[in-house]
């Protein structure tokens, strides 16, 4: 056995340790407009953990703008804030854009006209921090705001001993999302400890006491890399947490591939924007020193859309979206004319469902109605939609998409990424919510016992674990979320004389989850009985 200082849950094939989790936590990595916040740099806004309470505190404390395709987490703001059916949160967020590194190399002009003192012009890229005006002072020729709901910059110098007039110009510099790699995304650790993107999840317990059950990465979750990191960073986060990962399959699939190109030998390879074979990869003749004789590629992209269900199916298997802690989605949702990734939409639902359940995940979010108007598969694309007896052919896949169903809009599909039907499988992994539930268990035990370790192991403080568990699965079992006769045991086979000399210790936990209700059929029979009602004895 591995060297163990702490607590520790670990989950097998159809068992799993222990109970009990304190709050409900969903935690999504992208990119936020903190370019329109003023002191970004000091606030603590990128590559670090950031809690969100609602759309107000979201204006002020990551921005906002309604250029979802620059600012993937303003979708998800908006989703769970600006929700006709329910607002939920609180959600915590990590944003990779840094105004600092992400930016134009050089500065945007833009004339304003002043009238009575105050200008104000329309930018969703502005770097606030950089706007300035030749030959005046900020602070006291004008003051310089952002109206996050309009999107527009204000300037005011009304209040100035010379209030400006007539046409103004003013300098700044834009953020370039098109600048943001996976890279960014999938984040990295330093040397020095330092935190990127999503590794810097590992923050989330200590600055905020709160260990993460959900992942989801809008926007990004559809590259097969950044899905991979995501299954990685949900397991053992802080060497303890297990985390559930959300991720979207994309509407279409770009390919990339390079063709040799025939020259004269006149045309210059860097102007061309010919690449080379360098080890391996394909690099711009700009990158590199080209030396005579080298072959040159010509970079050609295809994308093709990812626009019906076998098509969504093909992408899922050839791109291993199959992982048993995960869930994925296809296509997006569409409400009037906002379009969401279904991971956060799923996301929000499962946060609103576990509220009301004390946070038991032990409650699908599948067949539970949603804010949507309908299914979105891309600009253009002439795919009309499906119904749910089409959508079981996701279902059957490990794929969730969301169907219409008296009246209204709902998930639709509670298995896992690793479900595939008529196919073996641990028991475990057929629904999302015994996944989840086995998480609760062993993050819960965790936590519960975290305090009591380097304390002295007494028979009576050995039991007294053992019955603090027991206890913890028999309310869960009164709350329906345990079938069965759940249990906690000290097993003499699982506590050898060396470990216990070592101080490591094992409780057994065996939990049946409550399986969901997939599918409900009656069977009806004609019977010609009822036809002896009409010779029955006369009065």
């Amino acid at each position: 056995m591995a060297y163990k200082h702490g607590t520790y849950g670990e989950r097998t094939a159809s068992k799993a340790k222990s109970a009990a989790q304190a709050e409900e936590v969903v935690l999504y990595v992208g990119t936020a407009p903190v370019n329109l916040i003023r002191g970004y740099a000091s606030k603590g806004l990128i590559n670090k953990p950031v809690k969100v309470m609602s759309l107000t505190d979201a204006y002020n404390k990551i921005g906002y703008s309604e250029n979802w395709d620059d600012y993937s987490l303003n979708e998800v703001t908006d989703y769970h804030f600006n929700n006709t059916k329910h607002n939920i949160g609180p959600i915590y967020i990590i944003n990779v854009l840094n105004p600092d590194t992400h930016r134009k190399s050089t500065q945007t002009e833009t004339t304003v006209t002043f009238t009575a003192g105050k200008a104000s012009f329309d930018s969703t890229k502005v770097i606030l921090d950089t706007a300035a005006i030749d030959g005046k002072v900020e602070g006291t020729d004008y003051t310089l705001s952002y109206d996050m709901a309009e999107g527009t910059v204000l300037i005011d110098s009304s209040k100035a001993e010379t209030p400006m007039t007539g046409d103004v110009t003013v300098a700044y510099y834009e953020i370039d999302v098109a600048a943001i790699t996976q890279a960014d995304i999938i984040g990295t650790v330093g040397d020095d400890g330092t935190v990127t993107g999503l590794q810097a999840i590992k923050l989330l317990y200590r600055d905020y006491n709160a260990i993460c059950n959900l992942i989801a990465i809008p926007r990004y979750s559809k590259i097969p890399a950044v899905y991979k990191a995501m299954v990685q960073a949900a397991q053992k986060i802080n060497g303890h947490w297990d985390a559930f990962v959300l991720a979207d399959i994309p509407l279409a699939h770009t390919t990339v591939t390079y063709t040799p190109v025939t020259t004269s030998g006149s045309e210059n390879p860097q102007e061309q924007g010919w690449y080379v074979l360098v080890d391996d990869e394909y690099v711009l003749t700009t990158d590199v020193t080209v030396e005579a004789g080298t072959t040159y590629y010509e970079k050609n992209t295809t994308t093709t859309g990812i626009d019906t269900i076998e098509k969504a199916k093909q992408w899922q298997e050839e791109n291993g979206y199959t992982s048993e802690i995960s869930k994925v989605f296809w296509p997006q949702v569409k409400n009037a004319d906002k379009i969401y990734h279904m991971s956060v939409v799923f996301a929000a639902e499962t946060l609103y469902i576990d509220s009301d359940n004390d946070a038991v995940p032990y409650v699908s979010a599948s067949n539970h109605e949603i804010m949507a108007t309908g299914q979105y598969f891309g600009e253009g694309v002439a795919n009309p939609g499906f119904d749910d007896q089409e959508a079981n052919a996701l279902n059957e896949s490990g794929i969730t998409t969301i169907a219409y169903w008296e009246g209204a809009w709902k998930l639709w599909g509670g298995h896992t990424a690793a479900y595939k039907y008529n196919t073996a499988m641990d028991a475990a992994v057929i629904f999302d919510t015994n996944i989840r539930m086995l998480m609760f268990c062993t993050n819960g035990f965790q936590r519960r016992h975290g305090t009591e370790i380097d304390q002295p192991l007494t028979v009576a403080a050995k039991e007294t674990i053992r019955i603090s568990e027991q206890q913890e699965l028999d309310i869960l079992k009164s709350i329906g979320a345990l079938i069965g006769s759940p249990t906690c045991e000290f097993r003499e086979d699982e506590n050898s004389v060396n470990d216990m000399l070592n101080g490591d210790f094992v409780w057994n936990i065996t939990v049946t989850v409550v399986p969901q209700l997939k599918s409900a059929t009656a069977k009806v029979t004609y019977t010609d009985e009822g036809f002896q009602a009409l010779f029955g004895e006369e009065g």
